[in-house]
């Protein structure tokens, strides 16, 4: 089966693993919730080794179909079941899952699988974006830089944190995603959560066939990620990313 998204959602997609990239060279790599391997190729290449995990058994039978001579890379595994591996990384990469998870448990097991000085890198939608609202897509577990900031300090993290996709007109942000929210409701309330789908379809344009690997993609690939201060509330970017460092 071959997957579409929207150009968008690729760019997006393409953004996140620009910003894990800059830091595993030459470290062994756990990506939780690698999903169909797109980003594998690009993040192995200056690795010392990767495995990849994910609780979607179609999703990591694709990965080792698009990464054939790799397949034992990418192991179906809930969180809980990751210490099972009986091995320790250098890095941990989550994008675009960890709202999926209890935060403290994904930072326990991390500390229990990284090496010293181990790291993990990972990114969440902007709570405080002008609008926001995590019920669009059943996502909820967000957090502010501040809230994080203080979650990672209590599991023995140090974090630095970074904005992407700067907003440059917030009103406008915040009156398109509060008419989002006002459609949701209705839909629900009207029990029409298909016809959602398929406007989330249309609108999205998601006719854009996934391709197999984003590595040859990622060659002209470039973005300035801004660093953003983690005791204050960020308003100004879409999306949060976070690279923190197990204390010693």
């Amino acid at each position: 089966m071959r997957y579409r998204t929207s150009k968008n959602n690729l760019e997006v997609i393409k953004n996140r693993y620009f910003f894990a990239k800059k830091f595993v060279d030459n470290k062994s790599i756990l990506e939780i919730g690698c999903g169909f391997g797109l980003g594998f190729e690009y993040l192995y290449q200056n690795s010392k080794d990767y495995i990849g995990t994910d609780i979607n058994e179609e999703q990591i039978n694709l990965a080792k179909k698009n990464n054939s001579k790799y397949e034992n890379k990418f192991l179906m595994l809930k969180l809980k079941e990751i210490k099972k591996l009986n091995q320790k990384f250098d890095i941990i990469i989550c994008l675009a899952t960890v709202y999926y998870l209890d935060i403290n448990e994904f930072l326990d097991v991390s500390k229990k699988i990284l090496n010293q000085n181990g790291q993990i890198v990972f990114d969440m939608s902007n709570k405080d974006m002008p609008g926001f609202d995590s019920k669009w897509d059943n996502q909820s577990k967000y957090y502010q830089v501040d809230e994080l900031n203080s979650i990672l300090k209590e599991n023995g993290f140090s974090a630095n944190f970074y904005g992407s996709y700067k907003i440059d007109n917030q009103k406008k942000i915040s009156t398109i995603l509060k008419i989002r929210s006002i459609v949701k409701k209705l839909f629900n309330f009207l029990k029409l959560n298909f016809l959602k789908k398929i406007i989330i379809f249309f609108v999205d344009k998601n006719f854009y066939i996934l391709p197999h690997s984003i590595k040859d993609d990622m060659e002209s690939y470039n973005y300035n990620y801004i660093p953003i201060s983690p005791l204050e509330k960020c308003f100004n970017y879409k999306v949060i990313f976070v690279e923190a460092k197990l204390d010693t």
